[in-house]
């Protein structure tokens, strides 16, 4: 039996977020602050370090590899 998992995928229709995660990683600003950015910008959806790794990738794979380099 599979498990259940529950998601929240609206994110990624959201082309704000797209367009702000964006010009965080551009502005070269730590990840720590990019997450309190994304965090109060959109509260409706969870954050951590790695939520916000995987929605980069998701949005746009060089921007993850702009973003992963930084500290």
């Amino acid at each position: 039996m599979a498990e259940s998992r529950i998601r929240n995928v609206e994110w990624q229709h959201d082309d704000t977020v797209n367009q702000d995660l964006e010009q965080y990683v551009r502005r070269n600003l730590r990840r720590q602050e990019i997450l309190d950015f994304a965090s109060s910008d959109y509260p409706m959806y969870a954050w951590s370090l790695r939520i916000l790794g995987r929605r980069l990738q998701f949005f746009d794979p060089q921007i993850h590899r702009l973003w992963s380099k930084s500290k």
